[in-house]
């Protein structure tokens, strides 16, 4: 199974689809860009604000909202110097379930 492009993702219009805040979208873009053939993703807070142009502080706030709402998952919570893993959602539209 391929990787699944963030120029296709971009150009699929679905980012339109899930009605999310700027920071939201910058956040999920993100994690697209890192994540695998199965939707799993787990670039740290930091890379994420670094790539987003985003303070830590907002990844934080954007992350906890994706999960909210169901674009994300949390596989594995991390901890200390350790990155949370996330899967995304199979409801974005880009990742069989299975």
């Amino acid at each position: 199974m391929a990787r699944i492009s963030l120029r296709w993702f971009l150009r699929s219009r679905r980012l339109t689809t899930l009605g999310l805040t700027t920071g939201q979208a910058l956040v999920l873009i993100v994690l697209v860009d890192h994540a695998d053939a199965a939707g799993l993703t787990f670039p740290g807070q930091q890379t994420i604000a670094e790539e987003s142009g985003m303070q830590r502080s907002g990844v934080r706030k954007a992350l906890t909202a994706l999960v909210d709402r169901g674009v994300i998952e949390v596989v594995d919570p991390g901890g200390p110097k350790k990155s949370a893993r996330y899967r995304i959602s199979s409801a974005v539209g880009l990742w069989a379930t299975g």
